[in-house]
């Protein structure tokens, strides 16, 4: 997982797992959404082995890796005033129950990860995407609330509700990507039954400091 500061890392966990935090309280979403979030991810081999935790012990949990020397909107006020907001949103999420823990992550670069938990109704979600299932995640009711649309804002075509939705015009995207990226000629036929996340094509870490990858 390779991140960048200032904009988040886009893997399957931050397109097809974040929209959960959308059903936090208003208060717990607004704080969070004030951080400068660099990347989303599953869990953290070093975590687990500090911890001495088997993964099944963070499953159903959300890292977020946070840069505390900014802010969502990349604005230039000293890093000390954006450490001192950082500490007051850890003094505030730390008595939330939707929090978990957290820890320093890097200290030479100083970035922070919080540990959410994924509310027991979306477990059967969490279950599903760690199957690939991404069609199975939620029900039209939860993708509502979710604000998962089918058109952005801006009137463009929303991929990730396309995915979720198994929508059949999108099958084209989806061999056509594969196809690209393998060079190679794949037809899928009308009554295969496919996922059509293709995001699997390149690299989409979910888990930091994966041990056969020492990037994050």
């Amino acid at each position: 997982m390779k991140v960048a500061l200032g904009r988040v890392y886009v893997n399957r966990t931050f397109m097809y797992l974040t929209p959960i935090v959308n059903t936090f309280p208003e208060e717990v979403l607004s704080r969070i959404s004030k951080t400068s979030i660099l990347a989303w991810g599953l869990y953290d081999e070093l975590y687990l082995d500090a911890k001495q935790l088997e993964v099944e012990a963070v499953k159903y949990k959300l890292f977020i890796m946070h840069n505390p020397s900014s802010d969502a909107r990349g604005s230039s006020f000293p890093q000390k005033f954006h450490r001192s907001n950082f500490r007051r949103f850890l003094e505030y999420i730390r008595q939330q129950p939707e929090y978990f823990d957290d820890y320093v992550f890097n200290f030479d670069r100083k970035f922070h990860i919080t540990i959410l938990n994924i509310p027991d109704e979306f477990k059967a979600s969490y279950d599903n995407f760690l199957q690939s299932k991404f069609s199975q995640m939620y029900d039209e009711s939860q993708l509502e609330r979710l604000h998962i649309r089918e058109y952005l804002d801006e009137g463009q075509r929303n991929a990730v509700y396309a995915v979720l939705k198994k929508k059949a015009d999108y099958r084209a995207v989806f061999q056509q990507r594969v196809n690209e990226a393998f060079n190679s000629h794949v037809v899928y036929g009308e009554g295969e039954d496919i996922e059509l996340d293709h995001h699997f094509v390149g690299e989409r870490k979910e888990i930091f400091n994966q041990k056969n990858n020492k990037q994050v």
